[in-house]
C-alpha cells in the first residue's frame, strides 16, 4: 500500500470532534502538554525508558492512534499559518518589495512542510523550564546532576514509520533547530506517494535539505541581501534600479514563480484532509474565504482566490494556464 493510501488509512475513524470541542484554540493543545497532563508526576516511568543519554519510549500502533487528533490539530494550525503568509506575501506584490516577498514565500513553505510533516508524525519540540508544561521529572532524568533554572529545557522527537505501525517518542538534552528539523524531515517523506508536490530541490544544492533557508538567511542576513535599496546610486539610476515593475506585474496572478508552488501545495494538501473525511476537521472553505476577503487588497486576486474557493480549490484550473501565458508573452 502506498504512503498516501496507508496515511487515510491510519488516520480512518479519528474522534477529532472531542478534542475540536473542548480545545477551541492551537496553543491550548499539542503534544507536549498532551504530554504534561498525563505523565506529570510519572518519574519512574521515564527512568525505565532512559537509554544513555536520553528517554526512548517506543510506539505501538495504539499509541499512534491515541496521538491521531493532536497531530491533526498541530497540522491544521500549520496550514492555517502556510495560507496565512501566502495571503500576506501576495500583498506585497504591489509594493514591488521582492525581498520581502522571498522571505515571507520561504515561511510559508515552512508552514506547509510542518504541517506535511506532523500530519505523517514527524515532529520536534523544545520544551523550556518558562513553559507551564515543562515537566520537571523528564528534565531531571535527563540531567542528573542539574538543577532547573530559567534556561533550562528538553527536547522531544515524534518518528512515525506509518507503513510499518511503528513509532518512537524520544527525549533529549540538547535543543533542536526547529528548521533543520522541518527541512531533513520534509525532504525524508515520499512525496510522490503522497501526491503531493515537492517544494524543495535539494539535489541541485548538494543534496541540502536546508537550501530554502539559506536562502532566506542570505535574503536577511547577508550583504548579498535587499540589493534592490543601493544606496550609494545618484538618484536617478537609484530610481531605475529601485523598480521592480515586473513583480508589480505578477500582482494578481494566483500562480507565480514565488508562491506559485505554495498555492498549489495548499490545495494538494487540502484535499488530501478532505479525503481523511474525518467528522468536524476545521479545513472549511468559508474560513479560508474569510482570510482571503479580509487580507487581500488587489480586487482581481481576491476575485479569483474566492472563485477557486467556490469551486474547492481545483487543482487543475484556469489561473494555472494564466500563468504559463504571462511568462510566455
Amino acid at each position: 500500500m502506498d504512503y498516501r493510501n496507508k496515511l487515510l488509512e491510519f488516520y480512518k475513524d479519528t474522534d477529532y470532534q472531542s478534542l475540536r470541542q473542548s480545545v477551541p484554540r492551537p496553543r491550548e493543545w499539542h503534544l507536549p502538554m498532551l504530554i504534561h497532563d498525563n505523565f506529570n508526576d510519572e518519574i519512574d516511568y521515564f527512568i525505565s525508558h532512559k537509554q544513555g543519554s536520553k528517554i526512548h519510549i517506543s510506539l505501538d500502533y495504539n499509541d499512534m492512534e491515541d496521538l491521531r487528533p493532536t497531530l491533526l490539530h498541530e497540522s491544521i494550525f500549520s496550514f492555517y499559518k502556510a495560507f496565512y503568509n501566502y495571503l500576506a506575501a501576495k500583498n506585497l506584490y504591489g509594493s514591488g518589495a521582492v525581498h520581502w516577498i522571498n522571505v515571507t514565500a520561504y515561511y510559508a513553505k515552512l508552514f506547509l512542510a510542518r504541517a506535511i510533516n506532523t500530519l505523517c508524525g514527524k515532529r520536534s519540540y523544545v520544551v523550556n523550564s518558562e513553559n507551564y508544561f515543562f515537566v520537571k521529572n523528564i528534565y531531571n532524568v535527563l540531567n542528573p546532576n542539574k538543577d532547573v533554572s530559567e534556561k533550562s529545557s528538553y527536547s522531544l522527537t515524534l518518528d512515525f514509520d506509518i507503513k510499518s505501525d511503528k513509532g518512537s517518542l524520544v527525549f533529549h538534552k540538547e535543543r533542536v533547530n526547529s528548521h533543520k528539523e522541518i527541512w531533513v524531515n520534509y525532504t525524508s517523506l515520499n512525496h510522490e506517494e503522497l501526491e503531493l508536490t515537492k517544494m524543495t530541490d535539494e539535489k541541485f544544492y548538494d543534496n541540502n535539505p536546508m537550501h530554502l533557508s539559506k536562502e532566506r538567511n542570505d535574503e536577511n542576513y547577508t550583504f548579498e541581501g535587499f540589493s534592490q535599496v543601493d544606496f550609494n546610486l545618484d538618484i536617478g539610476n537609484f530610481e531605475q534600479y529601485f523598480e521592480r515593475d515586473i513583480v508589480k506585474n505578477e500582482e494578481e496572478l494566483v500562480y507565480d514563480d514565488k508562491l506559485g508552488i505554495v498555492f498549489g501545495v495548499i490545495t494538494e494538501l487540502y484535499h488530501l484532509y478532505k479525503d481523511l473525511s474525518i467528522n468536524r476537521l476545521p479545513i472549511e472553505i468559508k474560513k479560508l474565504e474569510y482570510m482571503i476577503s479580509y487580507m487581500i487588497k488587489n480586487d482581481p486576486l481576491k476575485n479569483k482566490l474566492l472563485d477557486l474557493c467556490e469551486e474547492d480549490l481545483p487543482s487543475n484550473n484556469k489561473y494555472i494556464t494564466e500563468m504559463n501565458w504571462f511568462y510566455s508573452n
